[in-house]
């Protein structure tokens, strides 16, 4: 039963991280191609994103853990990440491209853009929490 309960976190994160990821994609389109995307076009770019993410992170796993047997090994975790980051970076502009009939080079420098959003609001969350921002 235990897997159950994972694939019901991965589904409820993938749905409500899609949200935050529309937010971004948007403002990154905006921003890059001053083009208003709409927001469900948008939320369904990511979410399919998200999707192939999963999917991607999960044959990862299972390729390093049977390549490399040391699963504990903390040596491992930027290896695994720059085998999912890096392809997915091309996957999200290739959504993108698909999606909105943006230029393919246009469309990286969106996910860049989106890239770097991301970045920036999750190095400045955890400062201002550590600051007391978020205290009642």
């Amino acid at each position: 039963m235990d897997w159950m309960a994972d694939l019901f976190c991965t589904i409820t994160g993938i749905a409500f991280g899609s949200l935050i990821g529309t937010v971004l994609l948007r403002a990154s389109a905006k921003w890059v191609q001053k083009m208003h995307l709409p927001f469900s076009d948008a939320y369904l770019t990511i979410f399919l994103w998200a999707l192939t993410l999963t999917f991607q992170t999960f044959i990862v796993d299972w390729a390093v853990n049977a390549a490399l047997p040391s699963q504990g090994d903390p040596v491992l975790v930027p290896i695994k990440v720059l085998f999912v980051l890096c392809p997915s970076f091309f996957i999200l502009a290739a959504l993108v491209t698909f999606r909105f009939r943006i230029p393919f080079r246009r469309s990286c420098f969106v996910s860049l853009a989106l890239y770097g959003l991301a970045l920036c609001l999750y190095s400045i969350l955890p400062i201002l929490w550590l600051a007391g921002a978020f205290d009642a």
